[in-house]
């Protein structure tokens, strides 16, 4: 028990090994025990507040959010897995960036896809070519690249 700190680069290394070698479920492990809010603590006590004012702790958490989500793209839990991540950064008061939303936007189906684009859109977000790119290949890889078009 008790309150234990992970060392961003650590946790950030271990997310991209199980990118690396398809690890999926693995990745969603040490996601449910490293980044959920309940979960273990990313900085010692006392550094958050110093972190907050500066910035720098909100780009670093969010970057391990990021890394998550891309280790566990890639199967059928992939949406699931990646709605719950999305709830927990935006819980801990963190906003998507451009890889979030492309992540967000490459792990579901063409349906899921277009509801990320026209959400992120929705909020005056400007997609960078990544994540356009994302909506087309949902959109192409069932016969749908008409759809895509609304990306444009």
């Amino acid at each position: 028990g008790g309150n234990h700190t992970v060392s961003p680069k650590r946790l950030m290394h271990a997310f991209q090994m199980c990118t690396k070698d398809g690890l999926r479920d693995e990745a969603w492990a040490l996601y449910n025990v490293s980044l959920q809010p309940a979960g273990v603590s990313l900085q010692p006590a006392g550094a958050a507040s110093q972190a907050e004012r500066s910035g720098v702790g909100n780009e670093r958490e969010l970057s391990l959010y990021n890394a998550a989500l891309l280790a566990i793209l890639g199967d059928k839990k992939s949406r699931e897995r990646a709605i719950q991540i999305k709830a927990n950064l935006l819980e801990a008061g963190l906003t998507p960036d451009q890889y979030t939303v492309t992540h967000l936007i490459a792990s579901g189906g063409v349906e899921e896809a277009l509801a990320e684009y026209r959400e992120a859109k929705a909020h005056g977000f400007k997609l960078d070519a990544f994540a356009l790119t994302a909506v087309i290949r949902s959109c192409a890889a069932v016969g749908r690249a008409m759809d895509a078009q609304e990306a444009f």
